[in-house]
């Protein structure tokens, strides 16, 4: 038996997935889609929010509600205000032991 002497073609990712397999990239992929494709744009903000909520610090928490800031407004412009505020408070009872991350989100809904 005779092992093949080459190497098996590599096929390079292209930059949409390379960045879909990078969740620290989805925050500006979601920015670049906000225009064209909000529902893509806020899809990908609200994977990417609990996962750096889970980071447990105060820059994250900061993060995280910019982040939820921008659902905001997408959702607004897509008429969804109800469904934003739908969010907000599944939010809060996810992370309700968060109380940083709950000051935050506070101000946010003020």
């Amino acid at each position: 038996m005779s092992w093949p002497t080459t190497a098996p073609a590599r096929v390079p990712p292209t930059a949409i997935s390379a960045s879909i397999a990078l969740p620290s990239a989805w925050p500006g992929l979601a920015g670049k889609l906000a225009s064209s494709r909000p529902n893509d744009a806020i899809s990908l903000y609200r994977r990417v929010v609990p996962a750096i909520i889970e980071q447990t610090n105060n820059s994250a928490y900061a993060e995280a509600t910019k982040l939820i800031g921008k659902v905001g407004s997408l959702m607004a412009a897509q008429n969804q205000s109800q469904e934003f505020a739908d969010y907000l408070a599944a939010l809060r009872r996810q992370f309700k032991p968060k109380r940083n991350f709950i000051k935050l989100l506070d101000g946010l809904m003020a």
